[in-house]
């Protein structure tokens, strides 16, 4: 019975799949040389190209793939068994947001590129932690508007792992997205990369990574405008924007591996990210890290300095906002535990601009998060095998006296909340033919609420509801089964989750004030994702469905409808290689009422693209839009105290050209 290593890439080339039940352990120029050697000849009529073996590179050619240039270091590379709760990708050199579309996975489009955030199976955005070689990078915005996916350096990484079970640990409801950085080069080796777009938007975003003597030095600026969409309208047209700003990212690393030790530190800072779908605007960002590791024992610590108001709006003028956070996690991780502590505090305030009213917010009370979990993996058989966690969290709300600004809702609030945190799930994966195999997985977990969800406390102007947590709130305990058909080429799933206490926002009224808050449901979320990826052809295709099984049994709210992705590609010629893609989504007409979610309606989208490599250059080229479409999204927009409620409609058409180098 094989083994399954989710698809491994190499920026484009052959599929490689390992079959052995022991750990593999490979260089990377062996692998790519045994793939030269073996695959090229090997199923499908596929005739063998030219292979050249250099000191410190490798080319190959093939006539249905672009020949490239690859400057490798050593990797390992383990056989695992098929994770039916997602898949684990080598990206390239293009935009890693396209890593997020696919397998089950989504993107929630807000405005801008640095506006995006993450949808898997009908959960989303909190339920799907970010790891960095397991470190922990939680947003300092109650809205997520510093989602650190967007923030990652692309030369920096060597795979992603996108998973939706959760007996990892730092799993959350929905999963986990986890990148791995790449390792820096012994020999002196730079990357560059350049990206810049016209059209219905324009900017620019630049990177670098240099390598020599196990160190690596990164840089990355991105500089941009909020764009026009298909309707020929832009922000200010569009949203109440006075003016429209200039987005700027900057980032710089220091990444280092000296035997069992690496370590490395990290300074990134954002400037005006556009969120229509709000009322205020990411102003400024300040995030730093810093990290050691011995021998997979990783120690690390980060802050976040993050500042939004509502200066770019015409309603300014009016009424002035901001709020204020800031963030630090510490963390211990290694093989089969996790230790971390999160402080997490804001400040908020609303103001008319005459100074008739003002209220202050102790939005975050000052809160603290301790948690620790241990975790297993057993292996009972080539076919079967069962995973574990275990652990206990403590949340505490630093100002106690804030949770007076919750009792007429919950009489017997307290200040502190401790949550048990369990999983269990069981994996069974049986080889049917040579190439097809089927699995089956099981697994049952609970995962404490957000800290937001417990304790956030904001007081409105006016007849506004005010924002209040709910510190009596259940952990979701969630159930799923999940069953997967599965090639090389093909991968079909199916899923259905029971979750009891999955956390909703509700409408509460008291004898003096309206309220936004947070209670428990019990919830039904079902769906099927389909992953086609053949030479010239690749698809893929999703549909979900969830309903609300308390109180009056409505639809869950911010279900994505059905969507599919269709993509032709022509043979290679002279190096390059031609795609047009068909994106399009289904009307969404399973709206949940009571939270003000409205229908929307379908929509399609077409792209064209050419992409090729020549010795040490890699260049892309795509039309996005191509039929400049205005069009909206159904999870472009939120139902919380700060949404805007406007619809967050997508770019029209854009020019990208995206350029990569290396030496």
């Amino acid at each position: 019975m094989p083994l399954f290593v989710s698809r491994i890439r190499a920026n484009d080339l052959q599929t490689v799949y390992v079959s052995n039940d022991e750990e593999i352990l490979v260089m990377r120029r062996m692998f790519l040389v045994l793939w030269a050697v073996l695959g090229l000849g090997a199923g499908g009529g596929a005739q063998a190209g030219a292979q050249e073996v250099v000191a410190d590179s490798l080319v190959v050619t093939e006539d249905a793939r672009v020949m490239r240039r690859f400057w490798l270091e050593p990797i390992v590379v383990t056989a695992t068994r098929m994770d039916l709760g997602g898949a684990l990708l080598l990206p390239g050199k293009e935009d890693i947001r396209r890593l997020f579309d696919g397998h089950g996975f989504g993107t929630v489009n807000r405005g801008s590129a640095l506006a995006m955030d993450l949808y898997a199976d009908g959960l989303k955005r909190a339920d799907l932690p970010v790891l960095l070689d397991g470190e922990r990078f939680p947003a300092a915005c109650p809205n997520r508007m510093d989602n650190p996916c967007t923030r990652i350096n692309p030369l920096e990484i060597a795979a992603v792992d996108l998973s939706k079970t959760c007996c990892g640990p730092g799993a959350g409801l929905g999963g986990q997205v986890e990148f791995h950085r790449d390792h820096p080069a012994q020999k002196p080796q730079l990357r560059l990369t350049f990206a810049g777009s016209g059209g219905a938007t324009s900017g620019a975003d630049a990177a670098l990574a240099a390598d020599a003597g196990g160190y690596r030095l990164s840089a990355r600026v991105l500089d941009t405008e909020p764009y026009t969409d298909g309707g020929g309208l832009d922000f200010t047209e569009r949203y109440d924007y006075a003016v429209a700003p200039r987005e700027k990212l900057g980032e710089i690393s220091l990444f280092g591996e000296r035997g069992d030790l690496t370590h490395g530190i990290t300074y990134s800072s954002t400037r005006d990210v556009a969120f229509p779908y709000l009322r205020m605007d990411e102003r400024e960002n300040e995030f730093w890290s810093a990290f050691g590791s011995w021998r997979g024992n990783k120690l690390y610590l980060n802050h976040t300095d993050h500042t939004m108001d509502n200066g770019l709006r015409t309603g300014a003028m009016m009424m002035a906002m901001e709020t204020v956070t800031r963030n630090w996690t510490a963390g211990l991780t290694g093989a089969g535990y996790e230790l971390f502590y999160r402080h997490w505090d804001a400040d908020n305030y609303l103001a008319k601009s005459d100074g008739s009213m003002r209220v202050d917010n102790h939005m975050l009370p000052d809160l603290n998060r301790y948690s620790g979990r241990v975790f297993r993996t057993f292996s009972l058989t080539r076919a079967l095998s069962l995973q574990a966690r275990l652990g206990y969290q403590w949340d505490r709300a630093g100002e106690a006296s804030r949770i007076e600004f919750m009792r007429p809702l919950y009489p017997d609030a307290d200040a502190d909340r401790g949550f048990l945190v369990w999983g269990a799930g069981a994996n069974w994966v049986h080889s049917l033919t040579s190439g097809w195999s089927v699995g089956l997985l099981a697994e049952m977990v609970t995962e404490p609420p957000q800290p937001q969800e417990l304790f956030i406390a904001v007081q409105k102007l006016g007849d506004k509801p005010w924002w209040s947590g709910n510190p009596e709130l259940d952990a979701p305990l969630r159930a799923t089964a999940r069953v997967q058909l599965r090639s090389p080429e093909v991968r079909i799933e199916g899923y259905c989750s029971r979750v009891d206490g999955y956390v909703v926002p509700l409408r509460r009224t008291t004898a003096d004030h309206a309220y936004l808050t947070y209670g428990n449901a019990d919830a039904i979320l079902a769906g099927a994702n389909l992953d086609l990826d053949w030479t010239y052809f690749q698809a893929s295709a999703s549909i979900g469905y969830g309903q609300n099984l308390s109180g009056a049994n409505h639809p869950l709210a911010e279900i994505q409808p059905a969507t599919a992705s269709l993509k032709g590609l022509t043979p290679v010629r002279f190096g390059a290689q031609a795609f047009l893609r068909w994106s399009v989504a289904a009307e969404q007409n399973r709206v949940d009422s009571t939270l003000n979610e409205a229908p929307t309606p379908a929509w399609q989208r077409f792209d064209l693209g050419l992409s090729g490599g020549w010795s040490r250059i890699d260049l892309q080229l795509e039309v996005e839009n191509l039929l400049d479409t205005a069009y909206y999204r159904h999870l472009g927009y939120l139902r919380d105290p700060f949404a805007s409620g406007a619809r967050v409609y997508d770019p029209g058409r854009t020019l990208r050209v995206r350029l990569a180098y290396g030496i």
